[in-house]
């Protein structure tokens, strides 16, 4: 699993990107991959550890999956 930080987060529009810790580029964050782990989207905040898996979107971004707090 990847791990990093959370960069940003707009909780109105319901996404966010991670910094990945090896270096990576951000990573794109959704709200419903934070609900599918039981992460409560209006208790994130920028700055928290986060561990995630990558997954490819239907058009073929990356995109962080199966969210862990750290």
């Amino acid at each position: 699993m990847a791990a990093g930080k959370l960069k940003m987060w707009n909780a109105d529009r319901g996404f966010g990107f991670i910094k990945d810790d090896a270096g990576g580029p951000d990573m794109f964050l959704h709200i419903s991959d934070l609900r599918n782990t039981g992460i409560d989207p209006d208790t994130i905040r920028i700055g928290d550890r986060l561990t995630f898996e990558t997954a490819s979107t239907r058009d073929g971004r990356t995109k962080a999956t199966n969210v862990r707090m750290a």
